[in-house]
């Protein structure tokens, strides 16, 4: 039921929600994004429970609240909704813990959700390195404030004992039956038994509301405004319908069997927002209206998209859409905070040499450059490095201030004596490959070019044979030419196999050489003394 029946719950020792203190639910750590395995992200929710366990309020841990649930709700018939699952356990307030990688770490929210107010009450917020040993070492820096807090929220706990009404009454059975059975979404109802039905006799009911002044309906007919006591009414079935300027309508059936008392708060169709920005004193705007410069008071519509907006000098206009949830009159003000983004500031860069590179940051937010140009980057004192290979690296730290441009003049100086040890590798590594590749090539031609020369010989002599046994002049003539065709061409082809094979000789030798003389230490510089005007030595290293 989604109201409140204080005085009766309390007489149901089987419901166990009476205690010495008021109740508080722990819900088990949220990660959205899977960066904990689920054993640890159990360890650090009962860490988080130990911590916060004895601060003024009975905490039901995660691993209780399914037992809990048992012995109030028959199986498949569990409320699976947070808020239903705490209230059903009597708590006034829920924690939820959420894990959210970001930047070089993961973010750990804690939030304290009020249930009578429907809004988050307190947060609190740390942030620490994605392991089990850096979150569990900053839980204590998440769980100190918001128990502080805790031990000072002044909340009256349940009672345990039977007010003297009930006590004088007719017991327990007579207050159960004589309970009105109301069911009213959109208000919250107490209801107090104050006399037991008597077979033939009238009962009365008396109704009082939040805020006072509501129109009450009782069957059909118009009956006045509450607060209101409605003498005599018989015991059964009657229709009640309440209804208040600016409030949501209630109208339920309820059956009546003995005399009671009701309070109900209904919910108001406008809600009190107090609207926060940070940093604080922004101008804001409500549905394109001015509502002044936060923190502001403004009251919204209920269950209606309102567009926020808030403007403030040198920082970005933001825009928030935002849905208050309805409240009862003496329910506190909702809190919704607009996070502004200061304005980025332009800077000029201006490097020589211009392939230098610029790197200006800090802490996760760093924006790089290469050479000369303009950026824009969020204000603060930031970094500032330039480096290049075979410069002195400059480095120094500059506060950029909001709304105003920056020109930063960076001169890098050349390191005495510096060897690009780099370059040279890459040089002699190309040099090799390609004198491999060569010596590879003309190693590959010596064979065919040999055994071409020893084909173009023996066919040399066969024709000078052929000349010399041929009786015909002519023939004889012809043959005797090819004889020396194939004589030169054997001659020819032999000069080149034997120079490939010293080429290839040579391009081997060279790939060795090229290979052996590759410098082993890829240094940026070498070691390198270099004068002063004082005459002392001045030796310069590095490495990259």
């Amino acid at each position: 039921m989604p109201f409140v029946l204080a005085s009766v719950v309390c007489l149901l020792p089987a419901f166990g929600l009476c205690g010495d203190k008021p109740v508080l639910v722990l819900f088990g750590l949220e990660d959205p994004h899977g960066v904990l395995d689920w054993k640890v992200r159990n360890k650090l929710t009962g860490r988080l429970a130990g911590l916060i366990d004895d601060c003024g309020h009975e905490l039901i841990p995660p691993a209780e609240i399914q037992e809990r649930l048992k012995n109030r709700f028959p199986p498949g018939r569990r409320p699976q909704k947070r808020t239903t699952i705490a209230r059903s356990l009597g708590a006034w307030a829920t924690l939820v813990t959420r894990i959210q990688p970001g930047g070089e770490g993961c973010r750990l929210d804690v939030f304290l959700y009020n249930l009578k107010s429907s809004s988050t009450e307190k947060t609190n917020r740390i942030r620490a390195a994605c392991g089990e040993e850096s979150l569990e070492e900053a839980l204590p820096d998440l769980a100190g404030p918001l128990c502080e807090y805790l031990k000072t929220k002044k909340i009256q706990p349940r009672r345990s004992e039977p007010d003297k009404q009930h006590r004088t009454g007719a017991g327990l059975d007579a207050a159960a039956e004589a309970l009105a059975q109301v069911v009213a979404p959109g208000a919250s109802v107490e209801t107090r038994v104050i006399g037991k039905a008597v077979a033939g006799k009238p009962v009365r009911v008396s109704i009082v509301t939040d805020p006072e002044g509501a129109a009450v309906q009782w069957d059909g007919k118009p009956v006045g405004k509450t607060p209101l006591r409605i003498d005599p009414v018989k015991p059964g079935w009657h229709r009640l319908v309440l209804e208040a300027p600016g409030c949501v309508p209630l109208k339920e059936s309820l059956e009546i069997q003995g005399s009671i008392e009701m309070r109900v708060s209904l919910f108001l169709r406008q809600r009190k927002v107090r609207v926060l920005t940070n940093p604080p004193g922004a101008e804001v705007t409500v549905d394109g209206r001015p509502a002044g410069n936060s923190p502001v008071l403004v009251s919204l519509k209920t269950k209606q998209t309102h567009r926020l907006v808030a403007r403030m000098k040198n920082h970005q206009e933001t825009f928030f859409e935002f849905k208050p949830k309805p409240a009862t009159a003496k329910a506190p003000p909702q809190e919704v905070t607009i996070e502004l983004e200061a304005q980025p500031v332009y800077v000029m860069v201006d490097v020589h040499p211009p392939a230098a590179r610029v790197e200006i940051g800090a802490g996760d937010k760093q924006e790089r450059i290469v050479g000369s140009g303009t950026m824009g980057i969020i204000p603060g004192k930031r970094k500032v490095i330039a480096r290049l290979e075979g410069y002195v690296t400059v480095e120094k730290e500059v506060e950029f201030l909001a709304g105003k441009s920056v020109e930063l003049r960076l001169r890098l100086k050349p390191i005495p004596g510096y060897t690009d040890t780099k370059g040279i590798i890459r040089s002699k590594r190309i040099q090799a490959f390609a004198a491999l590749g060569l010596s590879v090539g003309a190693f590959s031609v010596v064979g065919p070019l040999l055994k071409w020369s020893s084909d173009s010989e023996r066919a040399s002599d066969e024709w000078l044979e052929t000349s010399q046994n041929e009786p015909d002049p002519r023939k004889a003539e012809k043959a005797l030419d090819k004889s020396h065709g194939m004589a030169d061409r054997a001659g020819w082809t032999e000069i080149a196999g034997y120079a490939a094979l010293g080429v290839g000789i040579v391009s081997l030798g060279w790939s060795l050489y090229s290979f052996l003389s590759c410098p082993d230490d890829p240094q940026s510089f070498h070691v390198a003394p270099t004068p002063t005007g004082s005459g002392s030595l001045v030796f310069f290293s590095g490495r990259f």
